[in-house]
């Protein structure tokens, strides 16, 4: 009965309706359009900060990888050089005992005041 009535009236009030209905159809499809939008932009920020975070932790991993292997070769470097300064400072004392006619006493007390401090090092 209702497509037999052809008057302007209903005819104006069935376009509206139909126009509402869909714009509301439209609001809702954008609504969900934007959500799903967002969530993904949220997943791909997420999954980049990650990735980056990562990258870091590796390179972290690797600059610290890296440094510790170098580590071994420099505690020999200044092993060497500690046995370098030993002998020079060995020969110093020996200079100065000559120089200045000091006993071996007082230099052996002297060597040991002087190297007390190293001995706490581990």
């Amino acid at each position: 009965m209702a497509y037999r009535d052809t008057t302007n009236e209903n005819r104006e009030f069935w376009k509206n309706e139909m126009g509402q209905a869909l714009r509301d159809i439209q609001q809702v499809y954008d609504d969900k359009l934007d959500a799903t939008r967002n969530d993904v932009e949220t997943y791909y920020n997420l999954k980049v900060r990650l990735r980056l975070r990562r990258f870091v932790c590796l390179w972290g991993v690797c600059t610290i990888q890296q440094t510790s292997s170098k580590l071994p070769a420099n505690v020999f470097k200044i092993h060497v050089l500690m046995l370098d300064v030993c002998w020079m400072f060995a020969g110093l004392w020996k200079h100065l005992i000559r120089r200045t006619k000091m006993s071996m006493l007082s230099v052996a007390t002297s060597i040991c005041l002087v190297f007390e401090p190293l001995s706490t090092l581990p």
